[in-house]
């Protein structure tokens, strides 16, 4: 029997559809770091990281706290993910819209 007829020469071939990349496992929400009681949810835009919290050091913004995805304002595709921990549209309010935390916003 020849493989000469066979498509794959013998060979394995790969799917002729793209695979979507596996999603990455993030576990469950990580408690918040010291100084702050608020948790560090999984980014709602690209789902692929988790916030992080972060200490300004503009001159506009100095030592005033923010909480962001690693991937924000990066590459072709950013990430829009990105709140201060104070002010009108702050973090506590979008993780009590999102379920996160209990609380009225």
């Amino acid at each position: 029997m020849s493989l000469a007829g066979s498509s794959s020469g013998g060979k394995r071939s790969k799917a002729s559809s793209p695979v979507a990349p596996l999603p990455v496992a993030l576990g469950p929400i990580r408690p918040a770091p010291l100084g702050s009681a608020l948790p560090l949810v999984p980014c709602p835009c690209c789902q692929m990281r988790r916030t992080v919290r972060c200490v300004s050091k503009s001159v506009a913004n100095p030592g005033r706290v923010f909480y962001k995805c690693p991937n924000h304002s990066k590459g072709m595709d950013p990430c829009n993910h990105y709140y201060w921990e104070d002010g009108e549209d702050n973090y506590v309010a979008f993780l009590i819209a999102n379920g996160f935390i209990a609380g009225s916003p």
